[in-house]
């Protein structure tokens, strides 16, 4: 049976799991259409900077755009509207600040793209959280099934954790406004997105459960987890013997991402007398509220992907103390540089790495034991450096390449479900995390 060229894909931007995502399908020629917003062929825009004469600004704006690049292979699988976009954020800067109104504004008019072209041959619609109401809408008209891309915790547990971050460190956050980000209007859509869907995609059991506390049942549920970028040169990288070493944490430096609580951690250690506390990314945290860790840890602006590679390379372990994630991509890359992990049980790290071997594991919000996951990285270089190595061997048992194989078996079973008479059954090894604990509970 034929079953090339069936599936449309609604993206309106371009995250490196998506990417991966669209090459899989590509690979497998299983792309029928892809709508997103601006996006672009990095080796075009390069080589005609190139020939301008400007490699700097080349490589500057290519980074700066990384969830804007496309797969070269895909031609003209690919419909981009930019114009949306382009209207949304022209407003949003009129206004002094993009509002979520204004991202649900343009992400809609994608998804209104997307669902005028969801017609036959095309038997699956795979949306992404936010962007895909009237496509699945569509989709089910014309007897098509549903795949959602859900990348991040179910929006009802995501709340309640910031909610909760809030009480306790009520002058920390800057421009956060939850009554906004989860007003009644965006809260309905995710919820009919979620029962629209014949199943969901998800990156870590963290997510799976939420979705389960929900009410989602576990058999519509698949858990594939983000892959990692290998450089062979990390496998010897050494963790030990640093005279102040780095504990290196990357993304925004906000309440959700657990930022508050590391920084009160590591004050109370004491850890800043004799080590390191590095944090790259954009701050999202009140000046009054650092102030009070003034000289405890050191800040980083946004930098370059190669400027990160360096970052990477001179850390001895890395932090992710999240309040609500999917799995942060960070963590895969930390793994292939050969970092150990110190993560909370909300980052989307459980079920991915093993606690005790690629790192450690602490329930989120409990303080005490993130404490002493941190002491016990610090205080045990040989231990800490076998977990480095262990975890430089997981980013090699599960590269992109792992991720695309699954993501497309995942795929093809729901697609050979469609046009046959039996319904798809999401149970391992559907559920593919790295480490097994906590698999049997989704079946």
């Amino acid at each position: 049976m034929k079953i090339s060229r069936r599936i449309l894909q609604v993206c309106p931007v371009l995250p490196q799991d998506v990417q991966q995502q669209l090459l899989a399908l590509e690979e497998a020629q299983l792309l029928h259409t892809a709508v997103t917003s601006f996006a672009y062929a990095a080796e075009g825009w390069l080589e005609l900077l190139l020939c301008l004469g400007d490699a700097f600004l080349a490589c500057r704006i290519i980074d700066r755009t990384m969830s804007r690049r496309l797969p070269s292979s895909l031609g003209d699988r690919i419909h981009a509207h930019g114009l949306a976009e382009m209207i949304h954020r022209t407003r949003g800067w009129r206004q002094g600040a993009h509002s979520p109104a204004l991202t649900d504004a343009w992400f809609c008019a994608v998804d209104r793209a997307a669902a005028r072209r969801m017609k036959p041959p095309i038997r699956i619609a795979l949306g992404r959280e936010d962007a895909c109401l009237a496509t699945f809408t569509a989709a089910r008209a014309v007897g098509s099934l549903c795949l959602y891309d859900l990348p991040i915790a179910y929006h009802e547990t995501v709340r309640r954790m910031l909610e909760a971050e809030q009480a306790e460190f009520p002058h920390a956050a800057r421009n956060l406004d939850l009554s906004q980000e989860y007003a009644a209007r965006r809260c309905s859509r995710k919820k009919e997105e979620v029962t629209l869907a014949d199943h969901i995609l998800v990156p870590s059991l963290f997510v799976a459960e939420s979705l389960i506390a929900a009410g989602v049942r576990a058999n519509r549920i698949a858990v594939i987890p983000f892959g990692c970028e290998v450089n062979a040169a990390t496998a010897t990288k050494k963790t030990a013997g640093f005279q102040r070493r780095i504990i290196l944490n990357v993304g925004q430096l906000s309440l959700r991402k657990g930022i508050p609580r590391l920084l009160r951690a590591w004050k109370r250690l004491g850890a800043h007398h004799t080590d390191r506390l590095r944090l790259v990314g954009n701050l999202h945290l009140n000046e009054r509220f650092l102030a009070e860790y003034c000289g405890v840890f050191e800040r980083v602006p946004q930098v370059s992907r190669k400027e990160l590679r360096k970052h990477y390379g001179s850390a001895y372990a890395f932090v992710m103390p999240s309040a609500a994630e999917g799995l942060a991509v960070v963590i895969t890359e930390a793994l292939a540089h050969g970092l150990p992990l110190v993560a909370s049980g909300n980052s989307g790290a459980a079920g991915f790495i093993t606690n005790g071997e690629e790192g450690l594991i602490y329930p989120f919000g409990d303080d005490d034991k993130l404490c002493a996951a941190l002491d016990r990285i610090l205080s045990r270089p040989h231990e800490t450096a076998e977990m480095g190595r262990a975890a430089h061997q997981l980013a090699q048992r599960w590269a992109w390449t792992h991720y695309r194989s699954a993501f497309r078996g995942l795929v093809l079973r729901l697609l050979e479900a469609t046009l046959g008479s039996q319904p798809a059954r999401l149970c391992p090894p559907f559920v593919i995390p790295p480490a097994r604990q906590g698999v049997e509970s989704l079946c």
